[in-house]
């Protein structure tokens, strides 16, 4: 098992809520049972011990130790209901970059380059016909 790190506790916390429950902490929650002011201190920095890391992911339908692994973000949207805000998916982009190593980060930003170029191209051609 993982070595257990408040802070990968708190941030996985605070994507969980991001792309889970549209950003909200009331939702999250009205789901979990957890008073919105400890969530709230949780993700400001307050411990979030074991019992309540389990019952979060437990709540939340998350395999075991969920909150404590930090070698990725799972791709906890193929459980998601239907959250289709672009918001939604921005935080739950920036949540995958933020946990990317520094190789997976470089790609990732060749690829904007490319997309970015490729858009660049394509209004130039169409402000010139």
């Amino acid at each position: 098992m993982p070595k257990k790190d408040n802070g990968i506790r708190s941030r996985k916390l605070n994507y969980l809520i991001n792309s889970e429950f549209e950003g909200k902490q009331r939702v999250f929650c009205e789901k979990t049972g957890i008073a919105q002011s400890l969530v709230s201190r949780y993700l400001h920095g307050k411990i979030i011990g074991d019992d309540m890391a389990e019952k979060i992911e437990l709540a939340c339908g998350l395999e075991p130790g969920w909150l404590d692994d930090s070698a990725n973000l799972p791709p906890v949207a193929e459980r998601r209901k239907s959250l289709d805000t672009g918001e939604t998916e921005l935080y739950r982009l920036i949540g995958l970059i933020t946990n990317l190593s520094e190789k997976e980060r470089r790609r990732i930003r060749k690829i904007y380059e490319a997309i970015t170029a490729s858009r660049d191209d394509d209004n130039n051609n169409s402000t010139e016909q």
